[in-house]
């Protein structure tokens, strides 16, 4: 795995807002460590054939949000540093699924970023079922 990217201690004071809203958010600790490297397994496991069940999918896919929060609230300098080092592992992630019309969570606002519209090449029997059914 690529390293995590190296943010000066001003670039982290500079996002540490953003993550604590997070974390009061999520009633637990979110760092951008734990994002970055949570965004990276899922593609990894999405590359083997993701095998969990939809529930963990989705909660895997909401990172990616908070990662784009952190993205869209950081200065200039963070925001290229953290995409530079994503753009690797966003393409991987669209290599590994296919773009559907819809989100496969029906739940969800019709206006969501790109990796919402995305789903496993290879999922495994439950994801297969809830796709069968969301398509």
């Amino acid at each position: 795995m690529k390293d995590l990217p190296e943010l000066t201690s001003e670039e982290m004071n500079s996002i540490e807002p953003i993550l604590a809203s997070q974390t009061r958010r999520a009633k637990k600790t979110i760092t951008l460590d734990w994002l970055l490297t949570k965004w990276v397994r899922l593609v990894m496991q999405v590359e083997e054939g993701y095998q969990l069940s939809i529930d963990d999918y989705n909660n895997a896919i909401t990172r990616r949000d908070k990662i784009q929060e952190i993205l869209d609230g950081s200065q200039q300098v963070t925001r290229d540093k953290l995409s530079t080092w994503l753009v690797e592992w966003d393409d991987r992630f669209k290599k590994a699924t296919k773009e559907v019309e819809e989100p496969p969570f029906p739940y969800l606002p019709k206006e969501m970023q790109w990796w919402w519209y995305r789903i496993p090449l290879n999922p495994g029997d439950e994801l297969k079922k809830w796709f069968s059914l969301t398509q």
